[in-house]
């Protein structure tokens, strides 16, 4: 997709401080069919992120690029190492910001986006750093997020949202009418309802510290809690923070008036708990890293060993990896350069992101994007909400998401490769040669058989449709090329394309 250039300003920083630097800004706008019931993915890894709600077709898209660099090199170098992609169609819109893994001491780039969608759009957004607003919609709701305070404001359909930094607020207008996760590792949540609002409340803190305007029945369950509002049953909200407070407020008040929950259950107080200091490991290359603690950033150039890092939240970047790695966080983005050896990385909530894997790899995320650039061994990608990109395989690949597209793309040499895609909600575009060779075996579950179909060029397979609990089942199946490995790929709620040329959701 085409984006047009709408403005184009270049500005001088004042200041001491930044005196030397250059600032320039790039606006793009933009109007693309979308249609009711559709959905919008937004990858913004710097930048903040408005999306709003609206009773009229179509999407209406504004972009703001920012730069600022030493020089007009440096601009140069922003403008080209920052891309905005655009893919989809009128049933689903990815928008995505492609950034370096690794930031330049030069110059640094946000993108801002601020978009308009009809109000039964369905949501996915992945931000690293950068503030996250979505307001006045009806569809499902999914964020994840490193850094940045997440506001959702008259909305009404499932939402799920997860954070390792931010704090998260949650305005349904008046009273909640779907299920609702809200996760952050050290941020606070607030929560503003209506006091007549019925629903039912599940809370979990390490601390157990909960606080409220509202009468509450309910109890404690170690430092957790269960309860509910006014008539049982309801929706049921899901509020989750190692490290910071839980406010569950009436609409109207403030978090300063809210009291202890255990005074309004007439408990003695659980106490309160001061926050926990997040240390910082920067080193350029060392020999075996090993680092086993509660709460740690690492900045790591090149280990010539292996890599073995257990975090309870904190972003880790490594450059290259000669050994194996294991990483295993509870919260913060994972990126890594080559890594040479079997590599092991999972984060509670964030991006994954590896430029290549030499040997076999098993990757996986909570909630965020799975990003592999190359893969030259197995690889096993996993997330519990968000896109899979896997943008040159050499080897057999194992894919699912429960939310989200995943795009695979085999390295054109292959005469034959085992492939597992599955996606609960989302699209799946796979790649090949036109000489591969495979056992095919795809699967399509829909409530929308017009939109959500199987497309590939290869001959011979066979297609056939049954209706499986009010929705229509499509597959095709057979042998290509004289078959070989088995593809097996299974979308619901979602489309499939299996293509000897590049697709529209393909990575770029």
């Amino acid at each position: 997709m085409r984006i047009r250039l709408f403005t184009l300003a270049l500005f001088f920083v004042t200041g001491a401080a930044l005196a030397k630097n250059v600032t320039k800004s790039e606006r793009f706008v933009q109007d693309l069919n979308l249609l009711t019931g559709g959905s919008l993915v937004v990858e913004n890894p710097f930048g903040d992120i408005l999306i709003v709600g609206a009773d009229k077709p179509g999407m209406h898209a504004v972009v703001t690029k920012t730069m600022i660099g030493v020089d007009d090199d440096a601009i140069g170098e922003a403008r080209e190492g920052t891309e905005l992609r655009a893919a989809g169609n009128e049933k689903t819109r990815v928008l995505r910001t492609i950034a370096p893994l690794i930031r330049s001491p030069r110059w640094s780039a946000k993108v801002s986006y601020q978009i308009q969608v009809p109000r039964t759009t369905n949501i996915r957004v992945s931000s690293n750093v950068g503030d996250v607003r979505i307001a006045n919609l009806d569809g499902t709701i999914a964020v994840n997020s490193f850094a940045g305070t997440l506001i959702l404001q008259n909305t009404s359909g499932e939402t799920n949202v997860a954070s390792v930094n931010g704090t998260i607020i949650f305005d349904p207008n008046g009273k909640p009418e779907s299920d609702t996760i809200l996760q952050t590792l050290n941020g606070d949540i607030q929560v503003l309802v209506s006091p007549d609002a019925n629903f039912e409340w599940i809370a979990d803190t390490l601390t157990g510290q909960y606080r409220t305007t509202l009468g509450v029945r309910g109890r404690y369950l170690g430092t957790s809690f269960r309860g509910g509002f006014n008539a049982p049953g309801g929706p049921v909200i899901h509020t989750s923070t190692a490290l910071g407070q839980v406010y569950m407020l009436k609409k109207g008040s403030l978090p300063t008036q809210a009291r202890d929950l255990p005074k309004v259950l007439g408990l003695a107080s659980t106490g309160p708990s001061g926050p926990p200091v997040i240390r910082e490991f920067r080193e350029q290359s060392v020999g075996e890293l090993a680092l086993d603690l509660d709460f740690v950033n690492v900045f790591v150039g090149s280990v010539e060993g292996s890599a073995s890092v257990r975090t309870g939240a904190g972003e880790i970047h490594i450059g290259s990896i000669r050994g194996t790695t294991n990483v295993d966080s509870g919260g913060g983005p994972l990126s890594f350069g080559d890594a040479f050896g079997p590599i092991i990385a999972h984060t509670e909530a964030g991006d994954v992101i590896v430029n290549a894997a030499r040997s076999r790899s098993n990757l996986g995320t909570n909630g965020g994007v799975i990003r592999l650039a190359f893969s030259a061994g197995p690889a096993t990608l996993e997330s519990g909400g968000g896109d899979i990109i896997l943008r040159h395989a050499a080897s057999s690949v194992n894919a699912m998401t429960k939310s989200g597209d995943i795009t695979i793309n085999l390295d054109p040499g292959l005469k034959t490769n085992r492939v597992i895609a599955k996606t609960g909600k989302g699209n799946i575009a796979v790649n090949v040669s036109p000489r591969f060779a495979a056992d095919v075996q795809l699967t399509v579950l829909t409530s929308d058989p017009d939109a959500n179909v199987i497309q590939t060029d290869f001959q011979g397979l066979a297609y056939s449709r049954e209706q499986v609990g009010g929705k229509t089942r499509i597959r095709a199946t057979g042998k290509i090329n004289g078959g070989g490995d088995k593809v097996e790929l299974s979308a619901e709620d979602g489309g499939i394309q299996f293509m000897s040329h590049a697709s529209v959701l393909s990575a770029r």
